[in-house]
């Protein structure tokens, strides 16, 4: 849990910095976390099926 923490404020600092700079816009950087989070949760699941489809005999 703690690991996850630190990744998300490395990704929180690190968007911020984008903006800062002005190298994007707000809502790029929230599109960008959007996208991640939603490939994330798909990847997630996938994983798991996987899992599950090797553990049954």
């Amino acid at each position: 849990k703690k690991l996850v923490a630190v990744f998300i404020s490395i990704a929180i600092l690190v968007a911020y910095s984008r903006v800062y700079v002005g190298v994007h816009y707000p809502f790029d950087v929230l599109g960008g976390a959007v996208i991640g989070v939603i490939c994330a949760g798909i990847i997630l699941i996938i994983e798991r099926r996987i899992c599950l489809l090797l553990s049954q005999p």
